[in-house]
């Protein structure tokens, strides 16, 4: 299943996992590049469920639902540049970032980026180099 990531995401990332398995139904030759028999395609519940043994978090989305909504910046003349909706907005970040230690928060996609690291990554780097 795995495995099934990359042709999904090269192929329609934004379609979702229901219809990427209803894709891998109806197109055998992603089901094989997957590596599945053509008839026999697991269902979207497998998918979820090997996807979220990856996902350290009770939250599944990172962004919450509630975005505040951003108001349309005026419009100016024919001809002269837009203004700026914030003006000092870099100087206000690097203000920010500067009092802030740099510390790394754990992330609940960790344990899929150490999985990529150790079994990918790593041994891809070490048949290109010898190792």
């Amino acid at each position: 299943m795995l495995r099934s990531n990359l042709p999904f995401l090269l192929v329609r990332p934004e379609i979702g996992l229901t219809a990427w398995v209803d894709e891998m139904h109806r197109v055998p030759f992603y089901a094989i590049l997957s590596g599945f028999e053509p008839g026999d395609v697991p269902g979207v519940c497998t998918f979820s469920d090997f996807l979220l043994r990856f996902w350290v978090s009770q939250a599944v989305h990172l962004n919450p639902k509630n975005k505040p909504h951003k108001q349309k910046p005026k419009r100016g003349k024919k001809g002269e540049k837009a203004s700026t909706t914030s003006p000092g907005k870099v100087k206000r970040l690097v203000d920010y970032l500067s009092r802030r230690p740099n510390v790394v928060q754990p992330q609940p996609f960790d344990r899929l980026h150490s999985f990529f690291q150790s079994q990918i990554v790593a041994v891809s780097n070490s048949d290109c180099w010898g190792i």
